[in-house]
């Protein structure tokens, strides 16, 4: 009865999603919209910021709709705090930067390749609107206010607020120096009516103009905590705050610490709330707790009002309540369920696996992070939810047998499916010597091979054995069969392969096709049986870690590189690559892909592809030609009944213009042009670094509209002296590319 009841909700809400208009044509995307973290009100509708986009609920009919990357332009569906300011205008705080509804680059952001974890820097933990119209965020990076063209951001170090920088450009690119998360984490932010605003940090409690800094803790008031978990303002004069250990108010300039009737003293606060008729509401232990002039009442004290995370009030004087899953409104002294937000099981910040396609034709894909782990299925109408959510698994590898079940490495051994339930092969029920399996593919002949930290195996006849390898290590960090049933393994133990880092098995003895080169992030063939494989090369020389990749291509007997480079690549970095139903090899970047036919690469801007951006090729084409795309942080995206990559005949010149950097030099007059692209208006980012990561000279610059655009650099630094004659990084980066080039100044 609950699994029915769970696809008729997954149905109701894949309907809502599939209704909207599509940003990117044929495109759904397949997302959490739980838990739900933040509340705001636009008019007939309330707005709900979720883990997976936002949720737009008409308060009257109820009907509720999703938007996601796939249906409206976002930066990021990684909601954390929301805001509608005078012109209606909804702002959206997320987890990878601060950005608005409607427009699919960020306002602010740490702009820095998509690769690196940056989600923590630049989370975005609340919003206040200033009486001047300027916009408030407190983050984990620190404190900044928005005028509407320029970021000031404030850090607290060595006991001071101090401007981190004031630029035009509001992304930083600047110093690796990481931020002290308990100093600098402002978990909340409020303005008052007049010209100052309050930041509640996890080391107290600070008042600004951005002038002056008055700071209060457990010492100079009363608060019982120095960690402040949210705020409330009544006027310029009275504030509330919540702290992990009870509730304090500052009114007229005097602390006070709550102690009354129906209201824990030293209970955390989970959220607080000031109505326009200045009433408080607040959320702790108890449950919803109000006070009005003084007098203090459990308002619901159900379980639902203890997981109360948002609390907001409509313009027509309303209070509504969002708990993780619902949304509810407070109506005769309690809380009325209103609508629910359906949890469709896949984490979006999630390190996705392959998919797989078994014998009834369901699409598979598992995750693998510590935090969210499992594995799911599609039927083609509703996901299965998490089959291993009583199963503390990372799901690493995916495979299907010769009858196309389904097999599964992870963390805590090796599962097979029948149907939709596990068996699974541990070190304490089989012949396996470890449970942490990195690595899983069938061969022609059905045997499985799966790869561990500590050794190759094989199952047969219900038997698993143990092999040697040509490997350098026992550590298997992936595998992959080949057209001639040869199984080819790889260990990324070190960044550098070097012989014996590659090799293949087949059916006799192991070889050793040397690849001196980085880490292997995939093997595959093409329709002539050609081994390709894409690698990642780095170089940690500079701050902003700048590296390369290439797919090297082996035909049994030799090696051929192709590098971003030679491919004539718009970027310098390769973000996906697959093989198509006609065994086409295809590369994306963020500024388009490259497919390699007839022993040649042809090019393809991102338009006539229409992808989703930085995934410029599918993860995997299942039998009926739907393209599948698992990106971490926008969800898993589906595009039903392809026929293949459909592209027009714009050659390389066409995509220049989509996010390209190429770089002249006039050796001559010591200059460099360099020319770039942009796919949408926004902010153009030039820094040239030395290779030890100081930044030499830089540029920012606004455009306004798309198109190719080129400066010059005089071969100076920012000082104005002459360069030193040697090598250095060109770097490019917009809101939706980041490309690196080296360069090489003479004397």
């Amino acid at each position: 009865m609950k699994k029915n009841m769970l696809f008729k909700g997954l149905s109701v809400f894949l309907l809502f999603l599939f209704q909207a208009n599509a940003q990117f044509s044929g495109w759904q995307n397949f997302t959490n919209t739980t838990p739900i973290t933040s509340l705001a009100d636009n008019g007939q509708e309330i707005i709900v910021g979720t883990s997976g986009g936002i949720v737009k609920i008409n308060k009257t009919t109820g009907l509720k709709t999703i938007f996601t990357k796939a249906n409206d332009r976002l930066f990021s569906i990684d909601i954390t705090s929301l805001l509608v300011d005078q012109n209606k205008q909804l702002w959206l705080g997320t987890t990878q930067g601060l950005s608005k509804e409607g427009v699919d680059t960020a306002i602010f952001t740490k702009a820095v390749d998509s690769t690196m974890s940056v989600y923590n820097l630049c989370r975005i933990n609340s919003l206040s609107l200033r009486q001047n119209g300027n916009l408030i965020f407190g983050m984990q990076m620190g404190l900044a206010n928005f005028d509407g063209q320029k970021t000031r951001v404030f850090r607290y170090t060595a006991a001071n607020w101090n401007e981190f920088f004031d630029i035009s450009d509001p992304d930083w690119t600047g110093s690796c120096d990481l931020m002290d998360p308990p100093q600098d984490w402002v978990n909340c932010v409020v303005s008052d009516s007049s010209t100052f605003l309050w930041a509640g940090t996890r080391k107290g409690l600070f008042k600004t103009d951005f002038s002056t800094w008055t700071s209060f803790d457990t010492v100079n008031s009363k608060l019982p905590s120095n960690q402040i978990t949210c705020l409330a303002i009544v006027d310029s004069k009275s504030l509330w705050v919540g702290t992990s250990k009870g509730l304090a108010q500052l009114k007229s300039n005097a602390w006070q610490t709550i102690n009354a009737p129906n209201y824990n003293l030293s209970d955390s606060i989970r959220c607080l709330f000031v109505d326009s008729q200045k009433r408080l509401w607040l959320v702790n232990s108890l449950g919803l707790v109000q006070a009005i002039l003084g007098n203090w009442s459990l308002a619901d004290g159900s379980a639902i009002a203890k997981n109360i995370c948002a609390i907001i009030e409509d313009a027509q004087g309303a209070i509504w309540a969002a708990t993780d899953t619902a949304l509810y409104i407070y109506n005769n002294n309690q809380l009325q369920f209103f609508a629910g937000l359906n949890n469709i099981g896949i984490p979006i910040n999630s390190g996705y696996t392959n998919f797989v396609e078994d014998f009834k034709g369901n699409v598979w894909v598992g995750w693998w992070q510590p935090v969210n782990i499992g594995i799911a299925n599609f039927n083609g109408n509703t996901w299965s939810g998490n089959l291993i959510s009583s199963l503390s698994a990372s799901v690493t590898a995916l495979c299907v047998d010769e009858n196309k079940n389904v097999w599964a490495a992870t963390g805590n051994g090796i599962m097979y499916f029948s149907e939709s339930t596990p068996s699974i092969f541990t070190k304490a029920n089989s012949e396996i010597p470890g449970d942490n399996i990195y690595s899983i593919v069938c061969d022609s002949k059905g045997t499985i091979w799966a790869g561990s930290d500590s050794s190759l195996l094989s199952f047969s006849e219900g038997q698993w054995v143990n092999h040697s390898t040509g490997l350098s290590t026992k550590h298997i960090a992936g595998l992959f069969c080949d057209k001639k049933n040869n199984i080819w393994a790889w260990s990324n133990e070190t960044n550098q392969i070097g012989p014996g880092g590659l090799a293949y098995f087949d059916g006799n003895e192991w070889k050793n096709p040397i690849l001196n080169s980085g880490q292997i992030a995939k093997v595959m063939s093409d329709s002539s049986g050609n081994i390709w494989v894409w690698v990642h090369s780095y170089s940690s020389s500079i701050c902003v870690e700048f590296d390369y990749t290439l797919l090297a291509r082996f035909d049994g007997q030799q090696w051929t590189n192709f590098t971003t480079d030679s491919m004539h690549l718009p970027c310098n970095r390769i973000y996906s690559v697959t093989v198509d139903t006609t065994g086409v090899v295809w590369a994306g970047t963020c500024g388009g892909s490259a497919a390699f036919i007839n022993n040649s690469w042809k090019f393809y801007n991102t338009n006539s592809l229409s992808l989703p951006f930085h995934k410029q090729t599918p993860d995997f084409i299942d039998s009926k030609h739907n393209y599948w795309i698992a990106q971490g942080g926008d969800g898993i995206f589906l595009k039903k009944n392809t026929t293949g990559i459909l592209v027009n005949k714009n050659n390389r010149a066409s995509i220049q213009n989509q996010g390209s950097l190429l770089i002249s030099h006039n050796k001559a007059t010591h200059s460099i042009t360099i020319k770039y692209g942009l796919k949408s208006p926004g902010n153009a980012n030039i820094s040239i670094f030395d290779l030890q990561g100081k930044v030499q000279w830089s540029m920012a610059k606004w455009h306004s509209s798309p198109g190719s655009f080129s400066c010059s650099w005089n071969g100076k630094t920012a000082s104005g002296n002459k360069i030193q004659a040697g090598v250095y990084v060109v770097r490019f980066q917009n809101a939706n590319c980041a490309s690196s080039v080296k360069i090489t100044m003479p004397e």
